[in-house]
């Protein structure tokens, strides 16, 4: 897509009729919330962080209750799902449920690169990682009690309530949305490089100070987040472009990246008191340096090369 075409786009949400973003689509694919669960399992594990979560909250699940029903069957008591706009396939809920219900029965490989190509973090091993939902729920038999009564759930959101007894969807949230410090693990996928992030008024500083108050102490964060503007090569080249073109390619959409480094996340991590745990860095190569405009040229070696990452965050014991 042409930058033209991206900045009609942009001017098109400044006007107050603007339509809502919404990604409701026909495709509303059990594997890959199969997936994307698994990776995080996986990614946490590799540092030694095994639960038990018995509560998790998920930031923009998106279409699909996929995921929710993952964290409950690995054993979690308790899932809720947390979204700026109500995006859910209520209709699809209960195939999806199933479909997802199977996967976990069969202990299926985790789908790879052929079908998710670009799905980060990507894990060692493809196998079904049993040794690693173990800490979730040390027995089999916690899962089977658990699928039974996701069931009950499932057919409530259907029916378009928000809440059951392990499944909870919220849109329009605030920091109220969840009880300080009764979260065990926070996850999202490619969601914070969608929040914006300003001079003097960051709600992407908001949403890190949040999720520390969300967690209970010792609590993790697991968070994929996409550094590049999607669809585009080179990934950074939006960092090409003036501070105006942006102003009028970003517009008031409701989705959109924030056209924030690496470096960003991590000091507003910590500026909130959150522990960085470990960085996991995909790299790619973009525009020249000499292309860049100057604050990004500016940048680290490491953030000019980052094309998205893994951050793996704890709120201290002690906080």
């Amino acid at each position: 897509m042409s930058t033209s075409r991206l900045m009609l786009g942009g001017l098109k949400s400044l006007l107050p009729a603007r339509s809502k973003y919404s990604m409701r689509s026909s495709v509303v694919d059990a594997r890959y919330g199969y997936a994307l669960w698994l990776r995080h399992v996986l990614a946490l594990s590799e540092e030694d962080i095994s639960g038990p979560f018995a509560s998790v909250v998920e930031l923009g699940p998106g279409n699909s209750v996929a995921t929710g029903v993952c964290v409950v069957l690995s054993g979690a008591d308790s899932y809720t799902g947390i979204d700026v706009l109500d995006h859910l396939a209520r209709d699809q809920a209960e195939r999806v449920f199933e479909e997802t219900v199977q996967l976990f029965q069969e202990k299926a490989p985790i789908p790879g690169n052929d079908s998710y190509p670009n799905l980060c973090p990507r894990p060692n091993s493809l196998s079904f990682p049993a040794s690693a939902l173990h800490a979730f729920a040390p027995h089999d038999e916690a899962r089977t009690s658990h699928a039974d009564t996701l069931r009950d759930d499932i057919a409530r959101i259907v029916k378009g309530e928000s809440a059951g007894k392990h499944l909870r969807y919220v849109s329009s949230w605030s920091p109220s949305s969840v009880p300080a410090g009764s979260v065990d693990l926070i996850f999202s996928q490619a969601v914070l490089e969608e929040i914006p992030h300003q001079s003097g008024d960051s709600s992407l500083r908001a949403a890190f100070a949040t999720m520390k108050d969300w967690l209970r102490p010792g609590g993790v964060a697991s968070h994929q987040i996409d550094l590049g503007m999607y669809g585009h090569t080179p990934w950074n080249i939006h960092w090409t472009w003036t501070d105006l073109t942006w102003k009028l390619v970003r517009g008031r959409r409701d989705n959109f990246v924030n056209r924030e480094p690496l470096s960003t996340y991590l000091s507003l991590a910590e500026s909130v008191g959150l522990e960085i745990v470990a960085v996991g860095i995909t790299e790619s190569k973009g525009v020249l340096d000499s292309a860049l405009r100057s604050r990004f040229r500016r940048l680290s070696a490491m953030d000019r090369t980052a094309s998205g990452a893994h951050l793996l965050l704890r709120r201290p014991v002690s906080s």
